[in-house]
């Protein structure tokens, strides 16, 4: 009864898996320590990688929108340029949000300054999927800002599902006389 996870108000996407569960606990007490490493090593396909970074794509782009869009971060651990090691990837994460060429920006990251090119094809194959999924992450944060804040919206604000489904090539609406 210690600690809890962090709130990033991020309740309202579905389908983003365990995203939650990656982030920090606060705790009200003493920190302990493990004394070997926890390894987290996933040997499923890159069918199952896609997959499950096409959810956490969905969690991350409302990360990105609550945070340029000021939503109140008081349930987190808050970013700190000066702060723990946490709370200094928040701070960075919010200038990243605010970069442009994002995707080109995780591939030269990746793949040159953390040197992925020494791991041949498959370092390059690598920083292409987190290049897209930078990418993934853009375009999913401007379907929430271009729909009132909300992911996976069929229908255009101006018209209703049905209408639009009715439209022909010509957009023109589809009628059957009986």
């Amino acid at each position: 009864k210690k600690g809890r996870y962090e709130n990033l108000n991020t309740e309202d996407i579905p389908n983003t898996g365990d995203n939650e569960v990656h982030e920090h606990v606060i705790l009200q007490g003493k920190v302990g320590y493990l004394k070997n490493d926890m390894l987290h090593e996933d040997f499923r396909d890159l069918y199952h990688w896609l997959e499950r970074h096409n959810r956490y794509s969905n969690w991350e782009a409302r990360v990105y929108f609550n945070i340029l869009t000021g939503k109140d971060d008081s349930g987190t651990i808050g970013a700190n340029l000066f702060g723990d090691a946490v709370q200094r990837k928040r701070f960075l994460k919010k200038v990243w949000v605010r970069l442009p060429f994002k995707p080109v920006l995780r591939f030269v990251l990746f793949y040159i300054i953390q040197r992925g090119f020494l791991d041949g094809k498959a370092g390059y194959i690598y920083a292409r999927l987190l290049s897209q999924y930078e990418y993934q992450i853009g375009v999913k944060l401007y379907e929430l800002r271009n729909c009132g804040g909300h992911l996976n919206t069929a229908t255009p604000a101006r018209e209703g599902a049905e209408e639009q489904e009715n439209r022909g090539v010509d957009g023109k609406l589809l009628t059957i006389d009986s």
